[in-house]
C-alpha cells in the first residue's frame, strides 16, 4: 500500500476512536452509590416478627451467607446473618451457591421487599400474588432478586456459633450452629432421608433424632432430594453443625430442627 494511503488510514482509524472514546465517555451514567448498612437484622424479628409487611423505609442490611444448596438441601432460599440474627431470602434462584458463595457478605436493600416468618426463621422476599397462600413469595427471575442484593467478591473469615441443646431458643433460628456430643437414634446404616418416591404424604423429608449425654434432643431434617439424603447416618457421637429451625418432626412434635448444608457438617466428635 503507497505510503500516502497508509497515513490516511491510520489518521481515519486514530480519528474514530477518538470519536467513540468521546461519546463513550460523555455518556457513560454517573456511578450508583452503593447501599450502606443501616440497621441490624434483628430488626426484622423485633418488629415484624410472624406477620407479613411491605418495607417502606430504606433500610440495609449486611451479613455473611451462611447456607448453601450445592448438595440440593436448601431449595431457591439463601441465609444471610449478621452479629444479631439471620434472615432466610427467598432467591427463587437454582444454584444459588454460584451467585451468593458461604462466607461472602450480602448487602440486602430490603426496602420493597415483604417479611415472612417459617419455621422459626424471618423471611424477606416479594409480595405473593393474590391466588398465592404465601405473602412472602420466591422472587422471579435474577434482576428482581439483583435489585434487593449485592454480594462481596471475596468470602470472609465466619464460624457456627457452638451451643448446647439446653440452650436453644427460638430467636437463635435462621443462625448456623454446631452441637456437639449428640448421637443418632436411628436403626443401624438408617438413610438420612427416603427417596422421593419413596416418600410418605409427599412430604420428601427425613427425621433424625439425635439426643446428647443429658437426654435434650434436636431433629435433623433432610431433604429427600439433597445429595446425600440416600448414605447412611453415621453412628457414635458427632457433632453437627446447619441452619436452626423450629418446627414439627414427622410426628407433629413441636421441636428445634437442624438443615445440614451438606456431609461435611457431620463430623466424629
Amino acid at each position: 500500500m503507497p505510503m500516502k494511503h497508509l497515513l490516511t488510514l491510520l489518521l481515519a482509524t486514530a480519528l474514530l476512536s477518538a470519536c467513540d472514546y468521546d461519546t463513550f465517555r460523555d455518556s457513560a451514567p454517573e456511578p450508583v452509590p452503593e447501599p450502606v448498612s443501616n440497621a441490624p437484622i434483628s430488626l426484622l424479628r423485633q418488629h415484624y416478627y410472624d406477620r407479613s409487611v411491605r418495607i417502606t423505609e430504606p433500610i440495609v442490611f449486611s451479613g455473611i451467607v451462611t447456607s448453601s444448596d450445592r448438595a440440593g438441601n436448601f431449595y431457591r432460599t439463601l441465609v444471610v446473618e449478621d452479629e444479631s440474627g439471620a434472615v432466610e431470602i427467598r432467591a427463587g434462584l437454582y444454584d444459588l451457591h454460584n451467585l451468593f458463595p458461604t462466607g461472602h457478605r450480602v448487602e440486602i436493600a430490603a426496602q420493597g421487599m415483604v417479611t415472612g416468618y417459617r419455621l422459626g426463621v424471618m423471611q424477606l422476599g416479594r409480595a405473593g400474588d393474590d391466588w398465592s397462600a404465601r405473602p412472602c413469595d420466591y422472587f422471579l427471575h435474577r434482576p428482581q432478586l439483583e435489585a434487593h442484593l449485592r454480594c462481596s467478591l471475596h468470602a470472609e473469615p465466619f464460624e457456627a456459633a457452638e451451643i448446647s441443646l439446653a440452650e436453644l431458643k427460638e430467636e437463635l433460628c435462621g443462625r448456623l450452629v454446631t452441637v456437639r456430643g449428640v448421637a443418632s437414634d436411628a436403626a443401624p446404616r438408617a438413610c438420612w432421608a427416603p427417596a422421593p418416591d419413596q416418600a410418605d404424604n409427599y412430604s420428601y423429608n427425613g427425621y433424625r433424632l439425635f439426643r446428647d449425654g443429658n437426654g435434650d434432643s434436636i431433629t435433623v431434617i433432610t431433604s429427600s432430594y439433597a445429595s446425600f439424603a440416600g448414605h447412611p447416618v453415621p453412628e457414635g457421637r458427632l457433632s453437627l453443625t446447619g441452619i436452626l429451625l423450629y418446627g414439627s418432626d414427622d410426628s407433629g412434635r413441636k421441636t428445634f430442627l437442624l438443615k445440614l448444608r451438606d456431609e461435611n457438617d457431620v463430623r466424629k466428635d
